[in-house]
């Protein structure tokens, strides 16, 4: 079931859809983090907006205080070349494959990226059962091809170089036909006191129909060892415990093969980037991202520590205070394309 979902779902064009590739990686010294984004979006109509894909690089550095430089250049969908059988993106400039993502965006300044990874750990599912990936519901699929990635390369802002060799980080995998409502979601795989130890989990709200949502639901889980642990059923996402108060997160898993779980993220919020994510219905929602949140998990009374997890909010409207990037309408978005 992993192999079938690591390619390009929106290959065939099937309106209706998002789909997301990402990388994003962490210095071990603390200098910086980065995350580049490889987005499709094929709207349910595209006669309001054709489909597209959406270019991103973002960039964090200590020594700029952790505010976030943000580069976005959107594309037409016919203009990608996209694998069928294996993830792989090729638009000119940017490109994603096994193992290497190459790219440039303009701006002011302009960055540039050269990145090669080494997986050390399998494939991590966050669903459990195959029909969460077969069936219409959940309307939003993840798995994360490369758990923990070790980088090597360079990303280059503005002809300043800033070495990513031996970076820590994944590669996520994301698509579906609708965002959540509104979720937190958070990752981490590198520790102060951990290797071969990777941590991905989420609390979420979605829609069911018109105003009915569902009760928030909490997956917590990742490899240990190459080992996985925690849940990902509907059933334990029910029986977990969430919540979500800005700027952190925690989650629960009551007693599960004699070890309970818990997971405490929060983040700067100024260290936030904001990003407005287009749904392909032509909603959209309010993301707030950073790599350099503090993390405490704690399994059957082991306690590790971070302070490079990645932590996401998405919200139905916007928070006060933190700048915004991206196309908030599909009018917007189709305004945006350029060959």
């Amino acid at each position: 079931m992993t192999e079938l979902y690591e390619r390009i779902i929106a290959a065939d064009g099937t309106p209706g859809l998002y789909e997301s590739n990402y990388l994003k990686g962490n210095a071990p010294d603390g200098s910086g983090a980065f995350w580049v984004k490889h987005n499709l979006l094929l709207p349910r109509q595209p006669s309001a907006c054709p489909p597209v894909a959406e270019l991103w690089c973002v960039v964090w550095l200590a020594d700029d205080g952790w505010r976030p430089q943000v580069w976005k250049r959107v594309v037409p969908f016919e203009s990608v070349t996209l694998g069928r059988d294996v993830v792989s993106l090729d638009v000119g400039p940017v490109s994603l494959g096994p193992g290497r993502a190459v790219g440039e965006l303009p701006g002011d300044p302009p960055v540039s990226w050269d990145l090669r990874w080494q997986d050390t750990l399998p494939p991590y599912r966050h669903f459990d059962d195959d029909w969460m990936y077969e069936r219409p519901f959940p309307r939003k699929k993840l798995v994360t091809g490369s758990p923990r990635a070790v980088f090597a390369g360079a990303i280059d802002v503005g002809g300043r170089r800033v070495s990513v060799d031996g970076w820590v980080g994944h590669r996520n995998h994301n698509w579906g036909t609708e965002h959540a409502f509104r979720y937190s979601y958070g990752a981490c795989n590198l520790w102060h006191d951990a290797e071969d130890l990777t941590l991905e989990g989420f609390t979420v709200q979605v829609k069911v129909a018109g105003p009915l949502r569902t009760p928030w639901l909490t997956g917590v889980g990742g490899l240990d060892r190459g080992e996985r642990y925690g849940v990902g059923s509907l059933r334990g996402m029910f029986a977990s415990a969430g919540r979500v108060r800005w700027p952190a997160w925690a989650g629960f898993v009551p007693e599960r093969r004699g070890a309970p779980l818990h997971v405490r993220m929060e983040l700067d919020p100024s260290h936030a980037v904001g990003l407005r994510y287009l749904h392909p219905d032509g909603q959209v929602s309010y993301c707030y991202n950073a790599k350099d949140a503090t993390v405490v998990l704690t399994r059957g009374g082991h306690r590790s520590t971070s302070t490079a997890g990645e932590l996401e909010f998405l919200f139905p409207a916007p928070i006060d205070g933190i700048p915004l990037h991206g196309e908030g309408t599909l009018d917007e978005l189709a305004a945006s394309v350029r060959p």
